[in-house]
């Protein structure tokens, strides 16, 4: 009887030490301990224990993303940032680029215009449809304050038939003086290139004056 007993004690003492916890094991030996903690610290505050699949979800984070609480900040950053950039742009290209160019020869002062306008036309118009867009969606979304953001949408809007009206005729001509070169030798005969370019300096400046206030009352807006 005794030799049984001992038999049978030995072979449990092996059975046990060939057993080797796996990396699966001391996960669900984790997460017991887990939420047993959780359960335990829940009811001494008197709060309800975690379920454990409140876990944050894809769908969660992005219903937080477009929610009112985020969606209307984000989009005041960028309208308003928007319009600053426009204006900066037009600012500079007023007040540094074109008047730099004009001491050139005119050949080169209409042709790095000509460049200039072509690789503007990658930007300036998304970022306009960018701004514009925006402060409608806060002119719907903030009806306190609708007649400021309808403001600042207006001002960048107009903006659109301005360069197409105001300045329309001027970048034609530029573009017309680039790919005609007998054009091109009148114009610097006649001083017409120089003449084309100081126009469409001075009439830039209704952009900027246009792009800088729709940012100015965008930001007071925020800011109020």
């Amino acid at each position: 009887m005794r030799l049984t007993e001992s038999s049978h004690h030995h072979g449990l003492i092996g059975l046990l030490s060939s057993f080797t916890p796996t990396p699966l094991f001391h996960l669900s030996c984790f997460r017991h301990q887990s939420n047993t903690l959780s359960t335990y610290l829940a009811t001494s505050t008197g709060s309800k224990p975690p379920h454990p699949n409140n876990s944050t979800s894809p769908k969660r984070t992005m219903d937080a993303l477009i929610s009112p609480q985020t969606a209307i900040p984000t989009t005041k950053l960028l309208s308003i940032t928007a319009s600053f950039l426009l204006a900066g742009y037009n600012l500079s290209l007023s007040d540094a680029v074109l008047p730099a160019l004009k001491e050139h020869k005119p050949q080169f002062a209409v042709q790095a215009t000509h460049t200039i306008q072509l690789a503007s036309t990658r930007v300036l118009p998304h970022l306009t449809a960018l701004s514009t867009a925006s402060y409608a969606y806060l002119a719907y979304a903030i009806p306190a304050q609708r007649r400021e953001w309808v403001k600042a949408a207006v001002c960048v809007a107009l903006t659109v038939p301005w360069f197409v009206g105001g300045m329309g005729a001027g970048v034609k001509r530029v573009r017309e003086l680039v790919e005609g070169p007998q054009a091109m030798e009148k114009a610097e005969q006649n001083l017409e290139g120089r003449q084309v370019l100081q126009r469409l300096g001075r009439r830039n400046w209704v952009l900027v004056a246009l792009q800088l206030s729709g940012g100015v009352i965008g930001l007071r807006a925020a800011l109020a």
